[in-house]
């Protein structure tokens, strides 16, 4: 299957988005103050990939590609980011070699962390910043959370940006050729690739087909006079109605492994309380047992507790120096 790359996503986004949108030369500069690093995501020696890499070897992101320009909407209307600037974060992922997923991955980040802490200022021109630091996409995904305001960049350190951008690009791709033939040879081996992001994207399916059934309401409502308008209305519903019915089934499966989940966590914690009481009742019949062969003067017997031990073998004496012939009624 031919992949889709961010060089022709970052265009579609910004339609997407609602326009062409061009970006301002700035977003592409660094700070004087930051040094370049070499990027921390060079592919291993001799095409061999780490355990992280192995696990995206083992699933496919398409789904995640496809959600890039839905992801970016959602950043847009929840956050109220400016076009240009999404637009120009998705454009320096591109110039740094991550897919479109990985651009995904730090846009659904960075919502989230707007809907936990707020918006934050200039996030491309941090992205920017992170990037020429050499920082991993994972990397990256992880201090968003943690993020403060950032300053725009500078023109002047505009083609220092660039250049390490390209560095980045050239290591970065190294990395994501290993994981393809990876996943190649996966294929080959006849494992099941599983789906990355197949809920979420379930989840996003429903809310765009019910977004644009509003949008074409909204023009019968204004007066719009278009000869297919009300085939468009009736095959939008068709389209929301199933996308719901999908997304409510990823719901259950959801409910249900929740479920499955707190059943499981509460099995083992009776198991770990009858085990308790097992072992306490245990206690209380060594306690009796000892007790009643006291009352009838007999020592209880000990454990073994090393080899060596003389008597091995031998009965037990009672308190008279008689050896013991077991319990008389």
């Amino acid at each position: 299957m031919r992949r889709i790359s961010t060089n022709h996503l970052s265009l579609s986004v910004a339609l997407f988005l609602g326009g062409v949108c061009v970006l301002p030369g700035t977003a592409h500069a660094q700070a004087p103050e930051t040094t370049l690093a070499a990027p921390a995501a060079a592919a291993a020696e001799d095409g061999e990939i780490e355990a992280e890499e192995e696990d995206e070897a083992a699933s496919d992101d398409i789904l995640e590609v496809l959600d890039l320009p839905l992801t970016a909407v959602d950043l847009r209307e929840e956050s109220g980011m400016d076009e240009t600037e999404i637009v120009d974060a998705i454009a320096a992922a591109e110039e740094a070699g991550l897919s479109a997923s990985e651009t995904m991955e730090l846009l659904e980040e960075e919502r989230e962390s707007v809907k936990k802490r707020g918006k934050k200022k200039n996030f491309n021109a941090w992205l920017r910043r992170q990037i020429a630091k050499g920082e991993s996409p994972k990397a990256i995904r992880k201090k968003i959370a943690k993020r403060d305001d950032e300053k725009q960049l500078t023109q002047e350190d505009k083609k220092a940006i660039q250049a390490a951008a390209k560095e980045y690009r050239k290591a970065h791709k190294e990395k994501l050729e290993a994981i393809r033939a990876r996943r190649k040879a996966y294929k080959a081996e006849g494992k099941v690739i599983k789906l990355r992001g197949e809920e979420r994207h379930r989840e996003r399916e429903a809310k765009m087909a019910e977004r644009r059934l509003k949008q074409l309401e909204r023009l019968k409502a204004a007066g719009a006079d278009h000869p297919d308008l009300d085939a468009r209305i009736e095959a939008a519903k068709k389209r929301a109605a199933k996308a719901k019915r999908v997304e409510q089934r990823a719901e259950n499966r959801r409910k249900k492994s929740a479920k499955d989940m707190r059943e499981e966590k509460a099995e083992a914690r009776e198991e770990t309380k009858e085990a308790k009481e097992a072992r306490k009742e245990a206690r209380q019949d060594g306690k009796a047992t000892k007790k009643m062969l006291e009352d009838k003067g007999v020592t209880p017997p000990k454990g073994k507790k090393g080899k060596g031990k003389k008597g091995k073998g031998k009965g037990n004496k009672d308190n008279k120096g008689n050896k013991g012939k077991g319990l008389e009624n």
